[in-house]
C-alpha cells in the first residue's frame, strides 16, 4: 500500500507499507507531485524502528528503494525552492 500527501508548505510526504515477509524493490512514480528534490527516508521495522535510513533522489520523477518485509518506508520530499 503507498499513500502520498502534500503539505501545506509544499513538502510531500510518501508512505509504503508491505505487509508481506517478502523484501520488495518500489518504483513510485510521483511525478504529479515532485520534479526535482531530495527525499529523507525514514524506516519502520522490527529492525529499525523510526529512523533516517538514507535520503533518496528521484530519477526522471521516479522514486525507486528497496522495501523490507514486514516494514514501511517514509519519505518526505522537501519543497522546491
Amino acid at each position: 500500500m503507498a499513500l502520498a500527501t502534500l503539505d501545506a508548505s509544499k513538502n510531500v510526504y510518501l508512505l509504503v507499507v508491505n505487509d508481506r515477509a517478502t523484501s520488495y524493490t518500489v518504483n513510485a512514480d510521483i511525478s504529479e507531485l515532485i520534479k526535482t528534490g531530495n527525499g529523507t527516508v525514514r524506516e519502520f521495522s522490527s529492525k529499525t524502528m523510526d529512523e533516517v535510513v538514507g535520503s533518496l533522489r528521484p530519477k526522471g520523477s521516479n522514486a525507486s528503494f528497496a522495501l523490507a518485509g514486514n516494514s514501511a518506508i517514509l519519505i518526505k520530499f522537501d519543497r522546491q525552492n
